[in-house]
């Protein structure tokens, strides 16, 4: 069971000296990341799969984004894989009409553009650059978060290891968009918590531009200002609640839009036609793996994301049974974070490939699964747990780089 503060509190729970722990882990997260990458390159050189080399339409830019001769080719080089490659071309040449891109909103590619000159035009350096400075932050959020949430630092600095040790950990400092994503949503989700609705208004905007699911985000700040207002009244509210809820939803609507205004195509024919992807009720994919499993034909990715999936709900319960039976918001409030994202991934339909689309590497935003997590390990199991995730992490790391599919 985890204990809940009473009250939030109203001031920033940590100080310069505190930051340490966030700070080393990140070091050492970027630093074995890097160094694992570079080195199971040089003991088995990756070669590109023909799938790519000849039907991806982000393959007209690889070499334009990462040169030969780039500064630090060989420490980026590793990375420049899968959604890296969408990123940095959208960074690089922007959206076509009827570009298979679409499916990756702007903000992400923008911040690597915008890093372009101090990364002397290595476009992959300069998404490594983002992502890592968002992961920096994010752990800080996410550490700060969890003390204001339960007061207790060592269950702080548990649920960052084991987010840090997670299979999928390693995409935090990669060109994707998980740092960045959970960095924005803990922006937002603690300026609102601390009564900064224009801060949590801006954070909320750009989530929804980074993932188009963002707009979830709309749920929690809806609780938290609801019961604000049920407490005490219209006088609890503040100037910028209202813009702050609407804010995700406005995200995702002025993306919808800049498409439909410049005839870049929409979401779902993109998702269907070239992603084969498709959305359905979230039971559906749920049948079909079992379908899958019991006739033999489920592959090895889509059974862990399946786990993944099972982890994302077992760690749902806790605070399910908080919820229901505590007078305290909290659990609430990072339930309706996780459950919808949960219901989300669940409704994305592949038509071709296994069952749960990349969950693997999606877990590893829902923070409020690690928090769970990392308060039922105690004593020294979670010590075992971190150890035995972060063999897994360096497996996929290694087929990552070697261009064998993850999540």
């Amino acid at each position: 069971m985890i204990h809940w503060n009473t009250q939030f509190p109203e001031r920033w729970p940590l100080r310069w000296r505190d930051l340490w722990f966030p700070l080393a882990l990140f070091i050492l997260l970027r630093g074995l990341t890097a160094l694992i990458a570079v080195v199971a390159l040089r003991l088995e050189p990756a070669v590109m799969p023909d799938w790519f080399r000849l039907l991806t339409p982000s393959r007209d830019t690889y070499e334009l984004a990462l040169p030969p001769d780039a500064p630090l080719y060989e420490w980026t080089q590793p990375w420049h894989r899968y959604d890296t490659t969408w990123y940095v071309r959208i960074a690089l040449v922007g959206y076509r009409a009827d570009d298979p891109a679409i499916v990756f909103p702007p903000f992400y590619p923008l911040l690597v553009q915008a890093g372009l000159p101090l990364a002397a035009g290595n476009a992959v350096l300069s998404a490594l650059v983002v992502s890592s400075v968002a992961c920096l932050l994010a752990l800080i959020l996410l550490y700060a978060a969890v003390i204001a949430f339960t007061g207790d630092v060592h269950l702080a600095r548990r649920t960052l290891i084991l987010l840090a040790c997670y299979p999928t950990g390693f995409y935090l400092v990669a060109g994707y968009t998980e740092s960045t994503f959970l960095l924005l949503m803990l922006g937002c989700l603690l300026a609102a918590l601390f009564n900064r609705p224009w801060i949590a208004a801006i954070c909320g905007f750009l989530v929804a531009l980074t993932r188009i699911q963002g707009f979830l985000l709309v749920l929690p700040l809806l609780y938290w200002v609801g019961r604000r207002w049920w407490s005490g009244g219209w006088r609890a509210l503040r100037p910028g609640d209202a813009v702050m809820l609407v804010a995700p939803l406005a995200g995702a609507a002025a993306y919808i839009l800049y498409l439909n205004l410049n005839q870049l195509g929409s979401l779902p024919n993109a998702w269907m036609v070239e992603w084969r992807t498709t959305t359905e009720l979230p039971w559906h994919s749920v049948i079909t793996f079992l379908e899958r499993l019991v006739s033999g034909q489920t592959l090895a990715y889509e059974r862990e994301n399946a786990l993944a999936a099972l982890f994302l709900l077992l760690t749902c319960i806790p605070l399910a049974r908080q919820s229901a039976w505590g007078r305290n918001p909290l659990p609430t409030l990072l339930l309706l974070i996780a459950v919808p994202a949960l219901i989300i991934m669940l409704m994305r339909y592949p038509l071709d490939d296994g069952q749960f689309p990349s969950l693997l590497r999606y877990a590893v935003v829902i923070f409020p699964s690690f928090i769970v997590l990392a308060a039922l390990l105690r004593r020294r199991w979670w010590v075992v747990v971190a150890i035995l995730l972060l063999i897994w992490q360096v497996i996929r790391l290694d087929m990552f780089v070697h261009w064998e599919w993850v999540a």
